[in-house]
């Protein structure tokens, strides 16, 4: 039993809201009724009825009985909007921790691949079933696809057998029903024994995904290609002789973190094949770590036999000891075996173009985790000291690596938040800190009350902006958020505490190169671009490479140096700044966001640092988990909000055509119209246009055919006539009236504008005395 507490019915039936929610994404006109055993059936077993499943039938199921089961794919369909991971005990072996334990990495396996689950008690109170629950119907295929690929992450499979002998039920258990049939069907939670879980698979009041919103929130869309990444190549088991060496050169005691001792640890398993030999080095070495426990050890050993470990293996324990006492080598060293090794655990060949290149992971002065790209002849240089026997043949340790076949090689890079590419390197890293429930309540004001202005609706855009880069990290939503604001404002503040949620996937850069130059290799993984003051200033060079960014699908990474490359644009672009121009917001831009920051809380120091203490006491944490649960469904991210900054950045992104017949329309007057009738000499209108561009500095000024074009896209009813009224007589422009002019304008903008002047009808012009010719 996972705990021997069992709510009573009157606390089940606060479960029915929760129930419905499950309930309606099943199949709607067939579901299941649980039957006793009888003498045609030893075990229990279900009834199938047709017909929806009614609020009686689903009060009756939390309050005693009969108990459902639902069937998860339509009639005739391949798509599904739940998934289910049966996690069982058939014979009773399984500790209740073990079981707590596998469902844990399950559901760390599913989130470090975008997906959100939330677990409950299975009905017979063994077990642990480990839910996904999506708004939208998922290619069955495909979500069978990523279910075995999560299983795979930690050492599990799709099976019927129990997790003790390491397998997991997976529902569907189909990719898709044919017309007229039903498919597998499963337990609905919260019957008989079944209550929900809490983070550590203890009873709780409320489902996960409930907790803070009644609807789950989505996690990211399927990829079918998610299968494991493999493991690293030249993780060949060692002798116990070497692994035991290995561990005498590497110092333990209170210095060492337990990332490292359970790191340690692992890497023994994977070199020894998980021995009792390999145990008992792994235990020797461990008896000076602080909280050395023997029964921590046995558990840990036991729990990697059913899982074994990935991605590591005798090469991590040389480079280690080396990294204590340079050059080590284990007493059975064989040769080359050793080396190659170790440069695969940080080491690769890729292939990028039709160029090979050496992949390096590293860390950075900053403790960060980085990745290089080496030319073949700079690697060379690199390791040139180190030389290596190769049979009776002594040779450089680098030539070595590249020539031997088991060196760690990918067929090229990729950015797959959704997933891993086989025999590709994916630089996706997951989210940089883990979701936990707490306090964000002082960040998400500030959102509120200075970002939003006190608008709730604008809130819920902004916050739904945000959300999306996390619940769906390979989905752009094809919109921009600028935010500005003067100084101390906490514009940039906004920036740094959601980009610090992701780790090494946020950018912040203040220089326009950075975004629109052409060496872009700092994109590659970029989740959420960060420019910071005024990195736009009207740079139209740059307008399309920027709008691309927002919207494209793919984009062209270059190295310096290196062949250009194709990747899925992942980016998300906040800008902040205090210019009046910030982003190019075109008269009919739908990809920028401007917002106003309120200024109330401007330099005030106390507000801004009690936000820096929450977010350092788990509100990063909180932040995230909030963020998670929000319900997508309330905002259109693809639709943005109407703002006054908004316009004002439309207004200065207007072409010289566009800002020069916005005056003339406030003015409400053509020059040289004799009695207001809409009229102008077309060459003296040109000439009104260019001396407004030259007041306004433009240098690059349209000739009379493009204005001419311009202009009857402004106003579509425009006519050209002779007009004798004029001395001599010459060709003018026949406008509508003004209010029809203004009115074509408005929908070019997008927006409503308070003009000044008679709304109606144009006033006569002034005399001008110049040539018409």
């Amino acid at each position: 039993m996972i705990d021997d507490r069992i709510w009573d019915s009157g606390q089940k039936l606060d479960l029915l809201g929760d129930l419905i929610t499950f309930a309606r994404a099943c199949r709607g006109d067939a579901y299941a009724e649980l039957q006793p055993p009888d003498r045609n059936h030893k075990r229990a077993w279900y009834l199938r009825r047709d017909g929806r499943i009614t609020e009686e039938k689903l009060r009756a199921h939390l309050n005693g009985g009969p108990h459902l089961g639902a069937y998860l794919l339509p009639d005739g369909s391949d798509r599904t909007r739940l998934a289910v991971f049966d996690l069982d005990d058939h014979d009773g072996t399984v500790e209740p921790g073990d079981m707590r334990n596998t469902a844990q990495a399950v559901r760390a396996a599913a989130f470090r691949r975008g997906v959100f689950t939330w677990p409950v008690r299975s009905g017979g109170g063994d077990g642990i079933h480990v839910c996904i629950q999506w708004t939208e119907p998922q290619g069955a295929r495909d979500v069978r696809a990523l279910m075995h690929a999560i299983l795979a992450d930690v050492g599990l499979r799709d099976g019927t057998s129990g997790i003790a002998s390491g397998e997991v039920e997976v529902f569907p258990k189909q990719a898709t029903v044919e017309k007229g049939g039903y498919g597998s069907l499963i337990a609905l939670p919260f019957g008989r024994k079944s209550v929900p879980l809490d983070e550590d698979m203890l009873p709780a009041e409320r489902p996960i995904q409930f907790a803070s919103t009644p609807q789950s929130p989505p996690p990211a869309p399927v990829n079918a290609r998610t299968e494991p990444e493999p493991a690293l190549s030249g993780e060949a088991k060692a002798v116990i002789e070497d692994v035991a060496a290995a561990l005498a050169a590497i110092p333990n005691g209170a210095d060492v973190g337990f990332g490292d001792y359970v790191a340690i640890g692992m890497a023994v398993f994977s070199s020894t094949g998980g021995s009792d030999d390999g145990l008992a080095a792994w235990e020797h070495w461990a008896r000076a770590y602080p909280d050395y426990k023997v029964s921590d050890t046995e558990k840990r050993w036991s729990y990697w036999r059913r899982r074994s470990p990935t991605g590591t293996g005798f090469g991590a324990l040389v480079k280690r000891a080396r990294r204590h006492e340079p050059g080590w080598r284990p007493p059975g060293d064989k040769g080359i075996e050793t080396d190659i090794a170790e440069l695969n655990e940080d080491h690769a060949l890729v292939l990028i173009g039709d160029k090979a290149v050496v992949l390096r992971e590293s860390v950075s002065s900053e403790q960060r985790p980085e990745m290089k790209l080496l030319t073949v002849s700079a690697f060379k240089t690199w390791l040139q000291p180190r030389r290596v026997f190769v049979g009776d043949k002594l040779m450089p340790l680098a030539e070595a690596w590249l020539r031997d076949p088991r060196r760690r090689q990918y067929d090229g890079l990729v950015f797959s938040p959704e997933g891993q590419t086989p025999g590709y390197y994916n630089l996706w890293r997951g989210f940089g800190v883990d979701p936990r429930p707490g306090d964000c309540s002082k960040f998400l004001a500030h959102l509120r009350d200075n970002v939003a202005r006190g608008d709730e609706e604008l809130f819920n855009w902004v916050v739904g902006w945000f959300a999306a880069i996390f619940q769906k990290p390979g989905e752009k939503v094809g919109t921009s958020l600028a935010i500005r604001g003067k100084m101390g404002t906490g514009k940039t503040k906004t920036g740094e505490v959601i980009g610090s949620l992701l780790g090494d996937h946020y950018l912040p850069v203040a220089d326009p190169r950075y975004v629109t130059g052409r060496f872009n290799s700092h994109l590659v993984s970029c989740v959420l671009l960060h420019a910071d003051e005024g990195f736009w200033a009207g740079d139209r060079g740059s307008e399309g490479k920027l709008k691309d960014l927002v919207t494209g699908a793919f984009q062209w990474i270059e190295y310096k140096g290196k062949e250009a490359f194709r990747v899925r644009n992942h980016v998300r672009l906040l800008v902040t700044g205090n210019p009046d121009w910030i982003v190019p917001a075109g008269l009919e831009e739908r990809r920028f966001a401007v917002l106003e920051i309120g200024e109330e809380r401007i330099g005030d120091h106390a507000y801004f640092a009690a936000i820096d203490a929450e977010m350092a006491n788990g509100g990063r944490e909180a932040l995230l988990d909030y963020l998670l649960r929000f319900d997508l469904s309330r905002v259109n991210l693809r639709v943005i909000p109407r703002t006054a900054a908004l316009e004002e950045q439309k207004i200065a992104s207007m072409s010289p055509e566009q800002g020069w017949w916005l005056d003339l329309l406030h003015r409400g007057e053509m020059p040289g119209d004799v009695d207001g009738g809409g009229r102008c000499p077309t060459k003296l209108l040109f000439l009104s246009y260019i001396e407004h561009a030259q007041q306004q500095g433009v240098r690059h000024r349209s000739i009379e055919t493009k204005v001419g074009i311009f202009l009857r896209k402004a106003a579509p009813e425009l006519k050209k006539c002779q007009d004798e009224r004029y001395a001599p007589k010459c060709t003018v422009y026949a406008f509508p009236p003004l209010a029809a002019c203004r009115k074509t304008f408005e929908r070019m903008m997008q927006t409503s504008i308070n003009w000044s002047g008679d709304p109606e009808n144009w006033c006569p012009g002034e005399t001008v005395e110049r040539s018409l010719f």
